[in-house]
């Protein structure tokens, strides 16, 4: 499977993983690592930051990167995290 049908078939369900690459992809608007990619295309399109990710209790890769250098891509394998304080946030914007 692919992350366009992975990401399709959520229908309530978060469906299976998709193993990507650890490495950061670099794009016209910045560098990202693939999950925070993935969501950012398929949920929260002001992510920022891994750092506002967690993975869900279903997803086989609960830890974010393996021996194998995968992580899951699947943008409904991740829950967003809420920050209260922005100083020890990395998805914080600064003047």
């Amino acid at each position: 499977r692919d992350i366009v049908a992975s990401a399709r078939a959520h229908d309530g369900a978060p469906g299976d993983c998709f193993l990507a690459s650890s490495d950061e992809i670099v794009t016209p608007c910045g560098t990202y690592l693939p999950e925070v990619l993935a969501c950012k295309l398929w949920r929260w399109p002001d992510l920022r930051s891994d750092a506002r990710l967690k993975n869900i209790a279903t997803c086989t890769r609960k830890t974010r990167k393996h021996d194998d250098g995968r992580v899951c891509a699947n943008p409904f394998h991740y829950g967003r995290v809420d920050v209260d304080d922005d100083s020890t946030c990395a998805d914080s914007t600064t003047a």
